[in-house]
């Protein structure tokens, strides 16, 4: 499951990352194909949450690809601002006795 980093890759993969604005778009004139703008993401698991990831859960625990959002919390909470709002509702106010 862990692979080894090749240097030569990444070496590559840093100069891809810094292609130029004129240079994506000379690509899609020529129907090139261009380097993706951000890198994929690792995949948070359960051994690697800290304090600074976002604890919103992916997947099943059960299956082998089940990881976390890993994003920056908001101070305070498990959830970065997007899991955060999807996860707390406000309660309904209580109705009098009649």
């Amino acid at each position: 499951m862990n692979k080894q980093i090749d240097p030569m890759e990444t070496e590559i993969a840093l100069d891809d990352d810094l292609m130029d604005e004129a240079a994506d778009n000379d690509a899609l004139d020529a129907n090139l194909p261009v380097a993706a703008a951000t890198a994929a993401k690792k995949l948070i698991t359960t051994i690697a949450l800290t304090m600074d990831t976002c604890r919103w859960p992916f997947g099943d625990p059960v299956e082998a690809d089940f990881h976390y959002c890993g994003e920056l919390p908001l101070v305070g909470r498990p959830y970065c601002s997007k899991h955060d709002a999807q996860s707390y509702h406000a309660s309904r106010p209580k109705k009098a006795a009649a």
